[in-house]
C-alpha cells in the first residue's frame, strides 16, 4: 500500500535539486528550451512557483512511500477548487510495477480532501509512460501546443 508524506526540509532540498536538472531536460528534449538557458530559466520557474520553498501556500509536496521507503514524489498545486500536477514522479527502481496508478489514485482522493473537484496535468509528449499512466487514471486531453522549428 502507498501513502503520500509531506515532503520534510531535507526531501525537499533534494527534490528540487534533481526537478531543477530534470524539468531543464524535459524543455530540452520538448525544443523549448536551448542547453545554455536551461538550468536558468527552470531555476526561474521554480523560484517564481514555489517562493517560500516548501512552506508556500497552495503548495503540496508528497514523497510517495511504499511500506516506508521513498519510491517517488508529487507536487500539487491548488486554486479555486481545482488541482494541478505540477510533478509526479516514481523512481527508476519502483516503475513498471502499478505504482503509478496507485499513487494517483491516493493523490485524487488527497486532493478531494483539500477541496479540488478537478484534477488537470501538464504532460511533455515524449514522456509516452508518464502519458500512458495519465490515460489509464482517466484523464483525458483538453487541448494540444505544437510547435516547428523554422
Amino acid at each position: 500500500m502507498l501513502t503520500l508524506q509531506q515532503m520534510s526540509r531535507e526531501e525537499y532540498t533534494n527534490y528540487l535539486s534533481n526537478a531543477v536538472i530534470d524539468y531543464a531536460a524535459d524543455k530540452i528534449t520538448a525544443g523549448t528550451w536551448t542547453k545554455d538557458e536551461a538550468i536558468g530559466l527552470a531555476n526561474d520557474a521554480f523560484a517564481d512557483l514555489l517562493p517560500q520553498g516548501i512552506d508556500t501556500p497552495n503548495e503540496y509536496l508528497y514523497t510517495i512511500h511504499r511500506s516506508n521507503i521513498p519510491i517517488g514524489h508529487i507536487w500539487l498545486h491548488y486554486k479555486d477548487q481545482a488541482a494541478f500536477i505540477y510533478d509526479f514522479l516514481i523512481f527508476a527502481d519502483y516503475r513498471n510495477k502499478g505504482y503509478g496508478s496507485e499513487a494517483m489514485t491516493c493523490l485524487e482522493q488527497r486532493a478531494k480532501q483539500i477541496g479540488a473537484v478537478k484534477l488537470s496535468l501538464h504532460v511533455f509528449a515524449h514522456n509516452k509512460q508518464a502519458v500512458h499512466v495519465y490515460e489509464k487514471a482517466g484523464f483525458q486531453y483538453t487541448d494540444h501546443t505544437m510547435a516547428k522549428n523554422i
